[in-house]
C-alpha cells in the first residue's frame, strides 16, 4: 500500500493527477479489502490523503473521512507515529476547508495534547504552527502575527535543534507566519516570509499536501496587492508578473482535473482586473460579484472576496458600496470565528467607515470580537 500511495506522489510530479488519484485509492483499498492491520492503514490513509487524492477530489469529500479514520484506526492499534499524522491532517483540511475555526481549535487541542501525552514528538512539532496559527485567528494570542500561545512559543521552537536541522520544520513554521500575515494586512513581513518560502523552498508546492490551496491563494493575493501599491513601471510589472505565475499554476492544475482552486480562481480573476481595468469599474464590480457568489459555502474564501471588493471601492472613494462589503465581509469572518482578523480590520479601516457611518456600525463589527473586549461568537 505505501509503495502505491507513493508512486502516486511521483505521479503528482508529472501532473498526472488522475494517475496520482487512483494509485491513492488503490492503496487505501488494498488495506481495507486484504485487512493488513492498523500500521499499514494508517500509512496508507494519511499518505494518499496528504499527497495524491485532492488533486483530483475535492477537498470537501471523501477524503475528509480518510484523514479522520487513519487516526481511529492507527492509534488504538499501536501506530502513533502515522495515526497522529493523520490525527494532525484532519484539522489541518478542516482549517482549509473552511470550518469555523472554533472547531478546528478543539480538534487540534485534542490530538496535540494527546501527542505530547504520548511523546510524539516529530508530529507534534510539524501540528504546533498550524494549532497555533488557527489561535491566533480566533484572538487567543498576544501578538497575532507571533505563533505564541497555548500551542507553543514561536522562539523556543526555533531554537529547538530538532526544529532547526529539519528543512519541513521550518517549512511547516514558515508558510503559518505568511499566511497569517498576509491574511492581518501585514503586508512587508508577508513579503519576508513570502521570499523564503519560494526562493529557499522552492520544491514545496508537491510538499506541503493540500495547504498548498491556501499558500498559492495567498501569495497571488499578496503579489496583486504588492502591484496595485508599487509605483508603477517595471515593480508593478514584476509583482503581476508573480500573481500571473501563481494564478497560471492554479488553471493548469485545473485543466489537469483538480477540483480545489474552483472558489479560488475567481477572486484573483477579480483582483487581475482591479489591478489592469481600472477604467472599467462596472466589469471590476461584476468580476468580485461573480467571486463572492462562487465562494458560498465557505467563509473564509467569501470573506475575502467580500473584504478585496470593498477595498476596491473604498479605493475608489465609492464609500457607500466600500461600507456594505466591508459589514458583509465582517459579517464572514465572522461566521469563520477568525475575530484577529476583524480586529485587524476595524484597527485598520474603522475610522475610515466612520466617515460614512454612525458609531454603530463601528459598534456592531467589534461586538464579537474577543480581542476588543467583545463577547464570543455565538457560531464558535
Amino acid at each position: 500500500p505505501m509503495g502505491l500511495a507513493l508512486l502516486g506522489a511521483v505521479e503528482v510530479f508529472f501532473g498526472n493527477f488522475k494517475a496520482a488519484a487512483r494509485f491513492g485509492r488503490l492503496s487505501t483499498r488494498l488495506v481495507e479489502e486484504r485487512d493488513l492491520g492498523p500500521e499499514a492503514t494508517a500509512q496508507a490513509y494519511s499518505n494518499a490523503s496528504c499527497n495524491t487524492i485532492h488533486w483530483s477530489a475535492s477537498i470537501d469529500g471523501t477524503i475528509r473521512t480518510i484523514t479522520k479514520a487513519g487516526m481511529e484506526v492507527g492509534v488504538p492499534g499501536g501506530e502513533l507515529e502515522y495515526g497522529f499524522f493523520s490525527g494532525a491532517l484532519h484539522f489541518a483540511l478542516n482549517q482549509i476547508r473552511g470550518l469555523p475555526l472554533g472547531a478546528v481549535e478543539r480538534d487540534a487541542s485534542e490530538v496535540c495534547l494527546k501527542m505530547k501525552e504520548l511523546k510524539v514528538e516529530g508530529v507534534l512539532n510539524m501540528a504546533k504552527p498550524h494549532w497555533q496559527y488557527v489561535l491566533n485567528l480566533l484572538g487567543q494570542s498576544e501578538n497575532p502575527l507571533v505563533l505564541t500561545g497555548k500551542a507553543m512559543n514561536e522562539t523556543e521552537h526555533l531554537n529547538d535543534p530538532k526544529i532547526r536541522g529539519s528543512s519541513a520544520q521550518h517549512v511547516s513554521l514558515i508558510f503559518q507566519k505568511f499566511r497569517l500575515a498576509r491574511l492581518l494586512g501585514s503586508y512587508e513581513l508577508a513579503k519576508q516570509q513570502a521570499k523564503i518560502l519560494t526562493k529557499q523552498f522552492k520544491d514545496y508546492t508537491f510538499k506541503i499536501g493540500f495547504l498548498v490551496y491556501d499558500v498559492k491563494f495567498n501569495l497571488a493575493l499578496l503579489w496583486y496587492h504588492c502591484a496595485r501599491e508599487s509605483n508603477g513601471g517595471r515593480q508593478r510589472r514584476k509583482y503581476l508578473s508573480k500573481a500571473r505565475g501563481e494564478v497560471k499554476f492554479m488553471r493548469w492544475a485545473k485543466e489537469k482535473g483538480c477540483p480545489n482552486f474552483d472558489s479560488i480562481l475567481p477572486i484573483l480573476e477579480a483582483e487581475e482586473a482591479s489591478c489592469v481595468l481600472s477604467e472599467q469599474p462596472l466589469v471590476v464590480d461584476a468580476l468580485y460579484a461573480a467571486a463572492i457568489t462562487g465562494a458560498s459555502g465557505k467563509p473564509h474564501h467569501e470573506a475575502i472576496a467580500l473584504e478585496h471588493a470593498a477595498l476596491y471601492h473604498i479605493e475608489r472613494n465609492d464609500m457607500s458600496a466600500g461600507e456594505e462589503y466591508m459589514r458583509r465581509a465582517v459579517s464572514k469572518y465572522l461566521d469563520w470565528n477568525a475575530h484577529a482578523k476583524v480586529a485587524a480590520m476595524v484597527d485598520k479601516l474603522g475610522p475610515l467607515l466612520g466617515t460614512k457611518s454612525d458609531d454603530s456600525t463601528i459598534a456592531r463589527m467589534t461586538l464579537c470580537v474577543p480581542a476588543l473586549g467583545g463577547r464570543a461568537s455565538s457560531v464558535e
